[in-house]
């Protein structure tokens, strides 16, 4: 749980972008659904949603692992989509979590005698 907390926090995406597809996207907006006309560029602000006081409560910018997990965006973020999408930086964090490890081993193991 603390490392979707931390990710809440300080996300590797900011942002999510679509343009609607044929004959628009409804899409919850202010407490109401909106209809969003075909063609519409629209940018949800991952962070700020990630933060809101309105959604997390007066402490949203304080790190409480723990929280509901059903609170955090997914990958999709606030549009959904016809399927999960792969994180473009999945192979990067993946690579650069290894190093880290590796790292903190070769710094803190006792030598091998």
């Amino acid at each position: 749980p603390w490392l979707l907390e931390a990710v809440r926090l300080q996300p590797p995406v900011m942002s999510s972008s679509k343009v609607t597809p044929a004959g628009g996207t409804r899409c919850p907006f202010r407490g109401a659904e909106r209809i969003l006309p075909e063609g519409t560029f629209v940018v949800a602000n991952l962070y700020h949603a990630s933060t809101d006081p309105a959604a997390w409560g007066n402490d949203a910018h304080d790190f409480k692992p723990g929280r509901p997990a059903d609170k955090y965006l997914n990958w999709n973020g606030p549009f959904g989509g016809d399927a999960p999408r792969q994180c473009p930086g999945e192979h990067l964090s993946l690579e650069m979590g290894k190093a880290l490890v590796d790292a903190w081993v070769e710094a803190k193991a006792p030598p091998l005698e």
